[in-house]
């Protein structure tokens, strides 16, 4: 009985100590750029909700400008790339 009782006190002990530093870690502070926190907003928003409906398109172009500037050297340099990683 003692025993569970010692339990049952760190049980709430622990919890409550947990609860203040989760309380500490979750809360940030409103992200705040000037002027220029409406764009930020409007420009993070479609990449929290479906960053590949940006990020796949916007590879293709820069592997195509790649491939337009520099030839058969981006596929030399590819694969040193992947060579080495």
């Amino acid at each position: 009985m003692k025993n569970q009782n010692l339990s049952k006190e760190f049980e709430q002990k622990l919890f409550s100590l947990l609860e203040t530093k989760a309380d500490e870690v979750a809360f940030v502070a409103p992200q705040n750029m000037g002027s220029l926190t409406i764009w930020y907003k409007k420009m993070t928003a479609p990449l929290k909700s479906a960053p590949w409906k940006i990020f796949l398109p916007l590879s293709f172009v820069i592997a195509l400008f790649m491939e337009l500037l520099l030839g058969r050297w981006s596929l030399k340099i590819v694969s040193v790339l992947q060579s080495a990683f």
